[in-house]
């Protein structure tokens, strides 16, 4: 991933302030007496949050390529991936050392609503793993595999129903839960995966779909027009016909990704590629396709498809005279995966950061009435800016519906408000206005109404 796909400015900025005011709270705690104890303990537990990377869960139908994507992703191949079903527990990945893999008991951690919860954590138990690595990668974001839909396998079954309980269940020592969600596909969605997608329950902003094996799409690569520039034209237009569920819809071909990504591209192999530059398209087709090639030997042939791919191999051998390196930067483009990565840097930890902001808020709410010290609320109103007090305000009412139209709408104008810069004047109150009501016109739910009424008082608040 590119250094910067943590988090956008924005989100860091909300980040910095919420941890600036828990700081402050903790070396005024003092001031409490016996409540000391809990409102640093409180504190200290938000820290951890706010500072945690987003963990993201990947799922999809069995087989779609889930874990050639997080092999991608984390830039190791440390998922299995095999032509039959291979993945038979949840694997949460996240940076560590020494490398190791614990196994996860959920039994006493979130709160379960229901007998159904519990069941549905009771299967999960003894199923749930941390791969630890000492990767970079996992510095910025932490990724969840799992079974497929549509799995043969009884066990592997119990595990996909049980996977809405593991979004709310945290699986670490900070409290962590999953925020967000990679669905990977092949064409379109099914009913059974648009019913699954749904029980989940992420707002639209924590989601992407994941159109994969792009470099096979239509004809594939033999056949008269680009597949990739294909799926990704039809991958723009699921992203308005799945708008409901993802924030948007993105190309991708799993292998050349996670070729790139993994150490694969080696020069002797950039080297061997690069000497097929001069074969004509046609010929070349014909020595990826016959038994006894001519233009390069069998087990070479073999190695340049394992690794690249047919599209790989045909489009890749002109960039493959630049070497290696040049090899793997085409590679990287046209498999989609640096837009992937930029997307889950942006939205999904922006929804992320949002989100835990307003779960901190809420914590804070909490301590003010058990602890009988109202003016904890104070830290945050003196740390935090109006507009980043709006923003939360506006993702706390409308995440609630997860998935509807409100929440979708509710959490962009959360990210456009925080997007405007500093805003102590009047003219900036009348954009942000104009932007809740162009947003939700004709919306007049109550979650609508409290929404405009605070962008309202906002407006007042700042008003000369």
């Amino acid at each position: 991933m590119q250094s910067n796909a943590y988090v956008d400015s924005a989100a860091k900025q909300l980040i910095a302030a919420v941890d600036s005011m828990l700081r402050e709270l903790i070396d005024r705690a003092g001031e409490y007496g016996d409540k000391q104890q809990r409102i640093t303990a409180v504190a200290n537990e938000c820290r951890q949050l706010m500072q945690t990377p987003p963990t993201i869960l990947v799922s999809g139908r069995m087989k779609a390529g889930k874990s050639t994507l997080i092999n991608a992703l984390v830039r190791q191949k440390i998922a299995e991936t095999a032509i039959l079903e291979c993945t038979n527990a949840v694997t949460v990945y996240t940076k560590g050392a020494p490398e190791r893999i614990e196994n996860v008991s959920l039994a006493n951690r979130g709160a379960l609503h229901s007998a159904q919860s519990a069941q549905g954590v009771a299967d999960l138990d003894g199923r749930v793993k941390v791969h630890y690595l000492p990767s970079q990668a996992l510095s910025q974001l932490n990724f969840v595999d799992t079974p497929g839909l549509g799995t043969v396998d009884v066990a592997n079954h119990q595990i996909v129903d049980g996977l809405r309980e593991l979004t709310r269940v945290p699986w670490n020592q900070h409290g962590t839960a999953i925020d967000g969600l990679i669905y990977v596909f092949d064409s379109t969605l099914r009913d059974d995966e648009i019913a699954h997608i749904r029980s989940l329950g992420f707002t639209t902003l924590s989601s992407v779909g994941v159109l994969s094996r792009a470099d096979d799409f239509g004809a594939g690569a033999f056949g008269p027009s680009d597949p990739i520039e294909a799926a990704r034209n039809r991958a723009t237009e699921l992203s308005d016909d799945y708008s409901r569920y993802f924030s948007s819809v993105l190309a991708v071909s799993g292998l050349m990704a996670e070729s790139a990504e993994t150490g694969a591209i080696t020069e002797p192999l950039a080297r061997v590629l690069s000497s097929l530059d001069t074969v004509a398209r046609d010929t070349l087709i014909h020595e990826l396709e016959t038994e006894f090639p001519n233009c390069v030997s069998a087990s070479s042939r073999h190695k340049l498809l394992e690794v690249l791919g047919s599209y790989g191999v045909l489009e890749g051998r002109n960039s493959a005279s630049g070497g290696a390196v040049q090899l793997q930067r085409f590679l990287r483009q046209a498999s989609g995966i640096d837009s992937l990565a930029g997307h889950l840097g942006e939205s999904i930890t922006f929804a992320t950061v949002l989100s835990r902001s307003s779960y901190v808020q809420e914590k804070l709410k909490d301590l003010a009435f058990s602890c009988d010290a109202a003016e904890v609320l104070d830290y945050w109103e003196e740390h935090l800016t109006a507009q980043q007090r709006l923003a939360v305000t506006i993702y706390h009412l409308l995440s609630q519906s997860s998935g509807s139209r409100v929440s979708t709408e509710g959490v962009s104008l959360a990210e456009e408000t925080l997007q405007m810069g500093a805003v102590e004047d009047a003219s900036r109150a009348a954009e942000i206005h104009a932007l809740a009501s162009r947003k939700l016109l004709g919306l007049v739910s109550p979650l609508e109404e409290k929404l405009l009424g605070a962008v309202c008082s906002f407006t007042e608040l700042i008003a000369p």
